[in-house]
């Protein structure tokens, strides 16, 4: 979505979001691509080993502690 011009195809997108296109074709946004075992979105969308989850926590600022 970010990468195009205009709306397209798409539907149900209000005009006034369409300023982040014009940010990311202007250099004030850059996109990078995310790996999927490094996205702390995937934290409560997917289901995760308690590895990833405590690591995506981690990153969050959270801290474990022992009971």
């Amino acid at each position: 979505m970010l990468h195009r011009q205009g709306l397209g195809k798409m539907r149900h997108v209000e005009v006034g979001h369409l300023w982040i296109q014009q940010a990311v074709r202007t250099g004030r946004i850059i996109l990078r691509k995310v790996l999927g075992t490094e996205n702390i979105a995937d934290l409560m969308t997917k289901y995760l080993d308690f590895g990833t989850i405590a690591k995506h926590l981690m990153k969050m600022g959270f801290e474990q502690i022992e009971t």
